[in-house]
């Protein structure tokens, strides 16, 4: 890990390549895009719409994560995304970010909650997606991931997901796909980490990052300038990889330069794919 750090800090186009390597191995024959979006708000049920119809303008199929209580309170707006052949992955069933003060404030931490309470959400929000989508969920993401990274936390969620029949999870950063490859096989079950930026290759690109976090040093300029540079440096080239981008709609359907990225990445490429075709076209 550590040369890693060093290396996307001193020469992050060594890292790309050296990624680019690593998803050749996993059996990518060329650059593919994946969409994800969470949707832990109540925001997101007002605006998702919007964001789907430009996805599907351009024949781009998302991938959706919503806690299942929200599944259930926006139940008409996600069955109607569902049968529209995206794919919905078990985000949990409890709401993990509450309006409050005028704002919305994160809540329900894994690494806080203990173990029976983890697998009492995973149970929960499995039985939701079904109730709603009429399709079982085969993977899963961590509500708030990036504080749940200890190996010992995602062997505990790995086993119990694999117990559940589950095939994948998203639930970590960058850093994984550089020390272990976009697609990370552990017999059979595999975990698909989000991607980073070019100039910033461990720095997920996401909307919370480039937007909202508070204290950033990069702008919403600069979301749009690093999809841009990863989509030359691996498309142009047809170089090997994976570009697991999510955002949250809430957060994107008024920001231009979420479409204009996406736009950018149509007009050069139609690799797009889900979680579900991506495993297919591998394995």
């Amino acid at each position: 890990d550590r040369i890693i750090w060093r290396s996307s800090r001193l020469c992050p186009s060594l890292l790309l390549h050296i990624y680019s390597i690593r998803a050749k191995l996993a059996g990518l024959d060329g650059a593919y895009l994946i969409l994800s979006f969470d949707c832990d708000t109540e925001k997101d049920i007002e605006v998702v719409a919007k964001v789907d119809a430009f996805l599907e303008s351009k024949g781009i199929k998302a991938v959706y994560a919503v806690p299942g209580q929200l599944l259930e309170e926006g139940k008409n707006v996600y069955r109607r995304l569902s049968d529209k052949g995206n794919e919905f992955i078990n985000h949990g069933y409890y709401k993990h970010s509450i309006f409050q003060d005028g704002r919305y404030i994160s809540q329900f931490y894994y690494d806080k909650i203990g173990e029976k309470n983890i697998i009492d959400d995973i149970d929960r929000g499995h039985h939701a997606v079904i109730d709603v989508t009429g399709n079982r969920p085969f993977g899963f993401r961590v509500p708030h991931f990036g504080t749940y990274q200890k190996k010992s936390q995602l062997s505990f969620l790995y086993n119990a997901l694999k117990s559940r029949g589950y095939a994948y999870s998203s639930s970590t950063p960058p850093i994984k796909a550089f020390c272990h490859g976009p697609i990370i096989d552990m017999g059979g079950f595999y975990e698909i980490p989000v991607s980073g930026c070019y100039d910033i290759p461990l720095l997920i690109l996401d909307s919370w990052n480039f937007r909202f976090a508070p204290g950033r040093k990069v702008s919403e300029r600069d979301y749009v300038v690093q999809f841009k540079k990863m989509i030359d440096f691996f498309v142009n080239s047809n170089r090997p990889s994976l570009l697991n981008y999510y955002a949250d709609p809430s957060q994107i359907y008024d920001f231009d330069g979420f479409y204009e990225a996406i736009e950018y990445f149509t007009n050069k490429c139609q690799n797009t794919t889900d979680y579900r075709g991506l495993l297919k076209n591998i394995l």
